[in-house]
């Protein structure tokens, strides 16, 4: 039958779509009907196009999926297959098949031909198409006006034929794989042989044809300059289609030369790397040389492959002179066409349009860039670790290092996506293939490239460590094929772009903001955040009421979607840290022409609840003008920039938005012998600078700008809504501030219109601290600070700076409550530390963030102290903040006395008074009162507690900061800080109504005056052992005067003294003693955490006790705080206060702050011993000759006994302490108790300082506070004077092995001699009474672990006597006093009559005032 064409042309249609009719695999994203229904929609929009569909059953399918695929780890049976392959034809294909995808759920990947190492264009974990480029290949070369117009499916080898076709003096910068396709090779940058003279291939393109996700066809002049320059090296399979480009031919001469140099270890190779990596690029730009580094014959070759834009006659004499080491002759040198350095020798240029090439191998590839040289060490470690690939792996294992410099050097980073321009010395290719495709050997291979990898690390690029786009590694980071998550895109987006990757993110936002066009590392754009302080209504409201208020401000008002929003937000963000795609943007930006319009701003933003930042220009070194936790608006002040000069009133007028050096333009051209005191930083606006104080180089003569101030514009009767920082903050003010002019001689400078350009931006990652300096720093502690610089310059890839701006002069005539910047008289110099770097990295940021704030740290001991005080101008978030969206008081007094001190409070006030709902706010805002729940109790009121904290703010502000209540969320860890004993941990414990904890000895002072003139008990806690918990417990209302962050300690060696105060630990002590001398020491305690404030009152022994006395036998001088709020030393307390406290426990007479102690000699190496005796050893005979020995052994002898019970038995540990070395101690031990046996192996020779460590830990760690409690415990006490027989010492044998059968509880006694000098010091010296005739003192140690009450009360077998807290007995004081003091009680208790008649100072176990 013959039937018609059209219908024979229809059954074959049909025919073939019923071919398609094939189970498809069921996938997350896609659908089989989504693919059957994509193939139909083809089919109705371009039925010619069906020819080019290749699906799994036609039998071309595999033969076109496997000709793209270069590496044939991606052509197993496991590798994912797409559903379909298409290949247009024409660019209306292109625009069916992109539109049918999109309208159908389909993902596409897009196959143009690059380098693709990972096989993202045609693979994919979800169901997916092949939209493959390779049909639309047309090339046409235009020489006249030298371009090109190249379709994205050509190869380069097809281009270089054609331009070579056309003329042999024109050539296009790009790689050297001729096979790769012009669509991915161009859109990921392009690079080859003549980057260093002519950049990149995207460098070098003038125009491009694509197809956007809604099917149009566009072109630079209709998609935008955005789309444009993100295609250009951004990978143009993130945003649209790249059908072709339009290029621009460069020029080369008719004859180039190559050459290959071979060099092997032997030849020298490692210094031809070295020296390469300082020449190569340097070199001329016409000189391109790559190093090839592999392992031949299990040692290192190096390729030294060169290209020359010229003959051998220039080429020889012009590297000889730069880079002599390659001996470079003529006879090495090649000279050809440019086309056929592309080429084997003797290969036709025809080969080039060879397509069917196909994978040959499987392979890893990955890259690297370096920045810093690296050195002859390093090469050689290189070295090794390719051998030591080559001897692990079958695999081949190839470096390629590529020349930077010249032409790349001098393109802006930001003139393309790839950033990778200025700064780099050479790229790095890491090249592993194989020949076999076993999974087992495959994995092992890859691990082996990602170990070099891993190790090269120290000497590429850091935070971020960069990649080549070309070269895509999966391994840096990777997004889910079927998700879009932005974190992860951040991840390799920053290697890859760099600084470039956000504004590659907003094109994305703009041209496809559903991420059609996706793949594992495609750009994503940026989700905007639903935050919890403002609704999207409370904004729409906002804008409306602003509409509604004054429609002339909709043209200021910049939301994320208009074009100039992001332009607007960076114009005055000094600090790159701040310019992440993580740091907050706010919801708007609103940038006033009016006052009116600040009016109407503040209105609206009020009235809907809106969060505003005012941003007027300032340092603003933490960003708080412009970003917060929650949704905000920005107040932009800088279009309220207008100034007036009046010279002959010596006046000028300046909107807040003005910059500085607009304003001293304006005044350098009405006058050139008037000027303005401020800073030297000209771009800043004179809103924020002026308002926090704003100093320069005239304040020495007239003072800060904030005290030229005269009066404001707007009069008096300015409403609340117009004050903000538009003048002085703190005055009510309209739209200008009026100053004085002070006269001053002109210099000469940049001229002067460079001032009013205001187009700065940021240029670095930064972070600023301050410090005021009130002390003359020593030579050695300016050395101190020389090496935390260097220091800081050997571990940071940062700038460090510091800044040292001096005093004195007018600032130091100006009262400090003039204004409220405080640091006027007694200051020497204004410390600024500034550190930057250029490497936007988190890793990175957060490292130099460390470091500056340990250079900080450092520099406490040199800067004002209680507080530590900072220059508002300098912002400083670590000083202390407060959140996005909440109010703190306490959290405010932190910053706010450290900026402010003593006028903090009146700026509370103020604050109260125009402001009292805190609208105006930001971390580091001013809150307007304190306002906490204070518990009722039966001793102190909660008025007198409330009293007793208005006392303390009243006298000293900073304070506020260390005071911590029952609701501060610290108060609970500041309580359990130094509780030892868990018994006291119970919910049971009396809790103190507040926590003050001074930082300066005034504070110390406001707390007792407070305290007393309120009626409130203060408990002392200076950290002693404190078994019983006197220190923080009462069953009255008290407060803790806590002494912990009073810990400073100075050591004098060459006076053989130190100071130290209270709250220092005797770790800390010990650590500052062994820093500074080896040979010196302190005779004290081995609890190291213990408080010396609380040691030393008690008497304070240990290990050089026999030789030295105690603690309290070694002061010379005390510094305490007494009842009435009077500082006192010796001279000052008289020496019956000073006796009394050394030994009669301080907190009964006065508040202890410091100590000034004597240091005693000892020598480099002291003996310590642990020997342990069971009663099958002879632990009896061997504790009875112990009594009768160890208190008259050599004075440089301490041994203790430690009797406990171990399995059932008594086991005790003779603990020997030497000042010597083994070869004294041993015969002097053997001699006078020869029962122990001691043998050298049993001796460990140390220095002081590691006895009190266990072995092999560092001093360091004595300086560990954070302690805590650890066990349930009851300690006692006893004093031998006698001799106890053998019968008796086993009585307390069975005593103990009873215990231990009896309670779960472990029990200890601790025998510690006496004698030596113990037994020479009279027993009224100090308070410590037990002195000669002692033979050892006992100590018994009970703990366990459980917390329950009758295990407690079972452990403990005896009740405490203790008096009533709010009760004074002298009778019930009589009983343990006399236990504790003896004879020296009678004077102790007439000390207390004389120091403190009205009892004040009190515990359980105080000294009464009076004796009977």
């Amino acid at each position: 039958m013959n039937y018609p064409t059209s219908t024979i042309f229809l059954l074959i249609t049909l025919a073939f779509l019923a071919s398609l009719s094939l189970p498809w695999p069921a996938t997350s994203a896609s659908s089989p009907s989504s693919v059957h229904n994509f193939l139909h929609c083809l089919a109705n929009k371009s039925a010619p196009l069906l020819e080019s569909i290749y699906t799994p059953t036609n039998p071309s399918f595999n033969l076109v999926l496997r000709s793209l695929i270069r590496n044939r780890r991606f052509l197993t049976p496991q590798t994912p297959k797409p559903a379909a392959i298409v290949a247009p034809t024409s660019v209306s294909q292109v625009q069916a098949t992109v539109v049918c995808a999109r309208d159908n759920g389909v993902q596409i990947r897009i196959r143009s031909g690059g380098h693709d190492y990972e096989g993202l264009s045609y693979r994919s974990n979800v169901t997916f198409i092949i939209l493959d480029m390779f049909n639309l290949r047309s090339i046409k070369v235009d020489v006249g006006k030298e371009v090109a117009y190249v379709q994205a499916g050509a190869t380069l080898g097809e281009l270089y034929y054609r331009i070579a076709n056309a003329s042999n003096v024109h050539a296009f910068p790009s790689g050297v794989c001729t096979g790769l396709g012009i669509g991915g090779h161009f859109s990921g940058g392009g690079y080859g042989t003549l980057m260093r003279k002519y950049g990149l291939s995207v460098d070098n393109i003038f125009d491009a044809q694509v197809v956007d996700v809604n099917g149009n066809i566009l072109t630079r002049a209709t998609m935008g300059e955005d789309l444009f320059w993100a295609i250009g090296g951004g990978g143009g399979a993130s945003f649209a289609v790249i059908v072709s480009w339009k290029i621009k031919l460069v020029r080369i001469p008719e004859k180039l030369t190559v050459f290959d140099l071979p060099f092997s270890l032997e030849k020298g190779v490692t210094y031809v790397a070295f020296k390469w990596q300082q020449v190569a690029p340097k070199l001329h730009e016409d000189l391109f040389i790559r190093l090839q580094p592999m392992v031949v014959n299990g040692t290192i070759l190096v390729h030294v492959v060169g290209f020359f834009l010229g003959e051998s006659e220039r080429l020889v004499p012009l590297l000889n002179q730069s880079f002599p080491e390659l001996n470079l002759q003529k006879a090495d040198c090649n000279e050809t066409s440019w086309i056929e350095t592309f080429l084997p020798p003797g290969t036709p240029p025809e080969a080039l349009l060879n397509r069917t090439r196909g994978a040959k191998d499987f392979s890893k590839k990955k890259s690297d860039y370096v920045k810093s040289v690296i050195s002859k060490e390093g090469i050689e470690t290189i070295w090794k670790l390719l051998i030591e690939l080559a001897n692990t792996t079958s695999a081949t294992v190839i470096m390629q290092w590529n020349p930077y410099g010249r032409k790349m050097g001098e393109i802006p980073a930001s003139n393309t996506p790839f950033p990778h321009r200025s700064g780099y010395l050479f790229l790095v290719q890491y090249i592993v293939f194989w020949d076999e495709g076993d999974i087992n050997l495959t994995n092992h291979n890859i691990e082996r490239v990602r170990y070099l990898y891993e190790r090269m690390a120290p000497f590429v690029s850091k935070h971020p460590r960069e990649a080549f786009l070309n070269y895509r590694d999966i391994d840096i980071g990777s997004t889910a094929s079927d998700k879009a998550n932005f974190k992860d895109a951040v991840v390799y987006g920053s290697k890859y772009f760099r600084d470039n990757f956000p504004r590659l993110t907003r094109v994305k936002a703009e041209v496809d903001p559903h991420n059609f066009f996706k793949n594992e590392q495609t750009s994503l754009s940026l989700p905007w955040p639903a935050t919890s302080a403002s609704s999207p209504s409370s904004v729409h409201n906002f804008l409306h009421c602003l509409a509604n208020k004054s429609a002339p401000l909709l043209e200021s008002i910049y939301t994320p979607t208009n074009p100039s929003f992001n332009l607007v937000l960076r114009s005055l963000i000094r600090n790159r840290r701040f310019l992440t795609p993580q740091t907050p943007k706010p919801t708007a930006i609103v940038a006033p022409t009016s006052v009116s319009q600040v009016q109407a701003t503040v209105v609206c933003a009020r009235d809907n609840g809106e969060q505003i930042r005012i941003r007027s220009g300032g340092h603003d070194y933490e960003g708080l003008s412009y970003r917060s936790n929650v949704t905000f608006i920005i107040l932009d002040m800088f279009n309220l920039r207008s100034i007036k000069v009046d010279v002959g009133k010596e006046v000028a007028y300046v909107q807040a938005g003005a910059m500085l050096g607009e304003l001293y333009y304006r005044i350098a051209n009405a006058s050139n012998v008037h000027a303005f005191p401020s800073g030297v930083c000209t771009g800043l606006g004179t809103g924020g600078h002026f308002s926090d104080g704003g100093y320069g180089t005239l304040m020495r003569k007239y003072g800060p700008c904030c005290h030229c101030f005269m009066e404001d514009q707007a009069g008096s009767d300015s409403r609340e809504s117009d004050c903000i920082r538009l003048a002085f903050q703190f005055r009510k003010g309209g739209h200008r501030c009026r100053f004085q002019l002070d006269r001053n001689v002109s210099t000469p400078g940049t001229p002067p219109e460079a001032l009013l350009n205001r187009t700065r931006g940021a240029q670095d990652f930064s972070k600023n601290k301050s410090d005021y300096v009130k002390s003359v720093i020593s030579k050695e502690g300016i050395e101190t600070i020389w090496k935390l610089l260097i220091e800081l310059a050997n571990t940071t890839s940062a700038t460090v700076i510091m800044q040292w701006n001096p005093y004195g002069g007018k600032m130091g005539e100006i009262p400090t409550s003039s204004t409220p910047f405080p640091h006027r008289s007694g200051y020497l110099f204004l410390v600024q530390y500034i550190v930057f770097w250029d490497e936007g990295d988190i890793n990175v940021t957060n490292h130099n963030i460390e470091r500056v704030r340990y250079l900080y740290e450092r520099m406490a001991q040199f800067v004002s102290k209680h507080p530590r005080e900072a220059f508002l101008n300098y912002r400083d978030i670590d000083i202390g903040s407060t959140a996005s969206d909440k109010t703190n008081f306490k959290d405010a007094v932190v910053y706010g006395s450290k900026y402010f001190r003593d006028n903090f409070p009146r700026l509370t006030r103020v604050k109260a008074e125009v402001d009292p709902h805190n609208f105006f706010k930001n971390e580091q805002t001013f809150l307007a009162s304190l306002s906490l729940p204070w518990p009722a109790t039966s001793a102190s009121s909660p008025s007198s507690v409330h009293n007793f904290l208005h006392c303390l703010a009243n006298k000293s502000a900073p304070l506020l900061e260390s005071i911590y209540t029952p609701t501060n969320p610290s108060f609970n860890l500041v309580l359990r800080s130094l509780i030892r004993n868990r018994r006291f941990l119970t919910p049971q414990t009396p809790k103190p109504a507040a926590i003050v904890a001074p930082t300066s000895v005034s504070q110390v002072q406001a707390t007792v005056v407070c305290a007393r003139d309120n009626g409130v008990q203060i408990r002392i806690r200076s950290g002693g052992h404190d078994y019983e918990g006197l220190s923080y417990r009462s069953n009255v209302t008290f407060i803790i005067l806590d002494m912990f962050n009073l810990r400073s300690i100075k050591v004098d060696v060459g006076k053989e003294v130190a100071f130290v105060q209270a709250g220092a630990t005797p770790g800390e002590l010990y650590y500052r003693i062994a820093n500074a001398s080896n040979v010196h020491a302190f005779p004290s305690g081995v609890c190291t955490g213990l408080g010396t404030g609380g040691h030393f009152s008690g008497d304070g022994y240990g290990t050089l006790m026999r030789k030295y006395g105690l603690s309290v036998d070694n002061i010379f001088d005390a510094q305490v705080v007494d009842v009435n709020g009077n500082i006192l030393t010796r001279a000052t307390m008289g020496e019956d206060l000073f006796w009394a406290i050394r030994g009669g426990g301080g907190a009964s007479f006065a508040v202890i702050v410091s100590w000034k102690i004597k240091l005693v000699r000892i020598p480099e190496k002291v003996i310590v011993f642990d020997l342990p005796f069971s009663l099958e050893k002879g632990a009896t005979d061997v504790a009875f000759k112990w009594q009768q020995v160890a208190p008259k052994l050599h004075e440089d002898l301490f041994i203790r006994l430690q009797p406990m019970v171990v399995n059932g038995t008594i086991l005790v540990h003779v603990v020997g302490f030497f000042l010597g070395e083994t070869e004294r101690l041993v015969p002097l031990l053997n001699q006078s108790f020869p029962e122990l046996n001691l043998q050298k192996a049993d001796c460990h020779e140390t220095s002081w300082i590691e006895t009190f460590l266990p072995p092999g830990t560092p001093p360091e760690a004595l300086l560990n506070r954070t302690r805590g409690a650890q066990d349930f415990s009851k300690n006692k006490s006893d004093y031998v004077k006698s001799v106890i027989s053998k019968e008796g010492i086993e009585t307390i044998w069975k005593l103990l092995i009873e215990l231990a059968n009896t309670t779960s509880a472990t029990v200890i006694m601790q025998w510690n001699p006496y004698g030596g000098k113990m037994g020479e010091i009279p027993a009224s010296s100090t308070p410590f009474p037990h002195r000669s005739g002692y033979l050892f003192l006992v100590q018994y140690i009970v703990f366990w672990d459980e917390g329950d009450i009758n295990a407690t009360n079972h452990n403990i077998e005896r009740v405490r006597y203790l008096t009533a807290s709010d009760k004074t007995n002298f009778k019930d004081a009589v009983v343990y006093g006399s236990k504790y003091f003896r004879d020296n009680f009678p004077r102790l208790t007439r000390v207390k009559v004389e120091v403190d008649p009205h009892n004040f100072f009190k515990n359980e176990q105080s000294i009464p005032p009076k004796f009977n």
